[in-house]
């Protein structure tokens, strides 16, 4: 499900809530090309998160590099929640595949 169908679905606070993840995304790829919006929203569950993150760490870092990556990792794992992942298991593979 991407951020766009959760969006058509929900209603009330449901909807105020995804509304809020929306614009948490929107922010973490403003002044980016619509690309980096799209690969972060095919993230799921992942999209929020990595969103939060990025909005974190402030305009010191390359924002598109970490959307790159994190976004292909969370869809090589079949976008399996972050916060599962491990080292061993996802993360090594992942870097293998490349």
């Amino acid at each position: 499900m991407t951020v766009s169908s959760l969006l058509a679905k929900e209603s009330g606070k449901e909807k105020e809530k995804d509304l809020d993840i929306y614009g948490k995304i929107e922010i973490a790829t403003e002044e980016l090309t619509p690309e980096y919006l799209r690969r972060l929203s095919r993230t799921n569950d992942n999209a929020l998160p990595i969103a939060r993150y990025i909005i974190a760490l402030g305009s010191e870092t390359n924002r598109r590099n970490i959307i790159k990556i994190t976004s292909s990792l969370s869809l090589f794992c079949k976008n399996k929640d972050l916060k599962f992942m491990t080292r061993e298991k996802e993360v090594l593979p992942y870097l293998d595949s490349l």
